[in-house]
């Protein structure tokens, strides 16, 4: 059975299956006016909707940042316990080892400079 019309189950008191039943020109029709969303309208569509997403995101995140940063202090504060708990000795040897190279490539520079006589 082929129909033009557009499918609609208006009734609420019939239950049970319905079959439908496309031809191949149906799903070439089909696949036409989807290609033809997806070029004309869908490029559109998910700009606009991103933009009046993310105003509603953003109303919501400034009604509720001052709890969220707070939640987000804490997370970032017991990632660095834990951080520091565990490898607290060995990035404190790596922390040395970084000064200790400023302070060589500092006393480098100024033995070059002293050596030049200027900056």
């Amino acid at each position: 059975m082929v129909t033009k019309k557009p499918f609609k189950y208006r009734s609420r008191k019939l239950s049970g299956n319905i079959d439908l039943a496309f031809e191949q020109d149906d799903l070439n029709e089909i696949d036409r006016t989807f290609e033809r969303f997806q070029k004309e309208k869908l490029s559109k569509m998910v700009p606009d909707a991103a933009q009046r997403i993310s105003k509603i995101v953003l109303k919501d995140l400034k009604a509720r940042w001052s709890k969220e940063e707070a939640l987000q202090q804490a997370d970032l504060s017991s990632f660095r316990e834990h951080l520091e708990e565990r490898w607290g000795h060995p990035l404190g040897q790596l922390r040395m080892l970084l000064t200790m190279c400023r302070e060589w490539c500092q006393w480098i520079h100024q033995r070059n400079v002293s050596q030049r006589g200027r900056p």
